[in-house]
């Protein structure tokens, strides 16, 4: 499926009209119009704000697999059987304190996006899953990670920590990153 076709199918999908989707991405009908169409694309930072308009993440908006899809299955297969093997009461979700310390989330797993192009700012995103619905995967942005190394260590320490039967868990090896701009871009805080 092309990107214009995807995009168009998860903006029905939310009843969002195209003037509607345009007001909330502070663009113009036509530019909606125009990605639909597959005669453009949007810019990196339009990418971010379409994947938070639509609660979808840039991954599943551009319709990518993720890189190791059998070795990401395996992982998920394994911390399902780790968590349903833990007997935790509260049905194998652990509690995560997100990376700016507003949030607690309840997670059934968690798994890593990588963000294209977004320049000087943090590259690879770790999403909670909190559940599943009619329209997909129910996800919150838990923290953000300067490379490939650091979200590999956060997701390591969750499942050990779910593997346990911890019911919470401090993210360790977050990016700290603060929101610029009118779409509210992540940048890497120095």
């Amino acid at each position: 499926m092309s990107f214009g076709e995807n995009l168009r199918l998860m903006r029905k999908t939310r009843n969002l009209t195209q003037e509607q989707f345009a007001e909330a991405l502070g663009v113009s009908r036509q530019a909606v119009s125009k990605w639909e169409a597959d005669s453009g694309y949007p810019e990196t930072e339009k990418l971010i704000a379409i994947s938070r308009v639509l609660g979808v993440s840039v991954d599943k908006l551009l319709d990518i697999e993720p890189e190791n899809q059998e070795q990401k299955q395996t992982e998920n297969e394994a911390l399902s059987a780790e968590r349903d093997q833990s007997g935790d009461a509260a049905g194998g979700t652990i509690a995560i304190t997100t990376f700016d310390k507003e949030k607690i989330v309840r997670c059934q797993s968690v798994r890593s996006s990588q963000v294209v192009g977004n320049g000087k700012g943090p590259k690879y995103v770790l999403l909670g899953i909190k559940g599943s619905g009619l329209l997909g995967e129910k996800t919150e942005i838990l923290g953000w990670y300067a490379d490939k190394e650091q979200i590999r260590r956060e997701i390591e320490s969750i499942r050990l920590a779910m593997s346990r039967g911890e019911r919470t868990y401090q993210l360790q090896f977050y990016t700290k990153v603060e929101y610029r701009g009118v779409l509210g871009q992540p940048h890497i805080v120095e």
